[in-house]
């Protein structure tokens, strides 16, 4: 069973590596993030869809949509999702 504590993470990068490096930090600072990653904006939105997110951490350049345009429509999904653009 899933423990409903867990803060939900979502990483959303195009470059595979970096996402990859970032979701092992977290989990690595606390076993209680659940950290989920997207190579881009049409994954991430398809994802924060599904199940909500405590926080999003994005990309700003990636070669789709940049990082702002995903924060205002992941905001439009839930208002209460906190974000950060990096």
């Amino acid at each position: 069973m899933m423990n409903p504590d867990r803060k939900r993470i979502l990483i959303v990068d195009d470059d595979e590596k970096l996402a990859a490096l970032l979701q092992e930090s977290l989990r690595a600072l606390d076993e209680d993030y659940d950290v989920a990653t997207a190579g881009g904006t049409d994954e991430a939105l398809a994802k924060v869809s599904k199940r909500s997110f405590d926080l999003v951490i994005t990309d700003l350049m990636m070669p789709e949509v940049d990082g702002l345009q995903l924060l205002e429509a992941l905001k439009a999904i839930n208002h209460s999702i906190i974000t950060v653009a990096m």
